[in-house]
């Protein structure tokens, strides 16, 4: 899954996605649900 599309399920932008997987932020637990529960999605492969 690209940052784009996982960005786009989760409810934001790509940067943001980014900066999450860089590791340079400490981001908010309710960031963290939505983009595990993005990633999570039913029916998607993870790659």
């Amino acid at each position: 899954m690209s940052q784009v599309e996982l960005a786009a399920l989760a409810g934001t932008k790509q940067p943001n996605i980014a900066r999450l997987e860089s590791g340079k932020v400490v981001p908010r637990l309710d960031f963290l649900e939505k983009v595990a529960r993005a990633w999570w999605t039913p029916g998607r492969p993870h790659r």
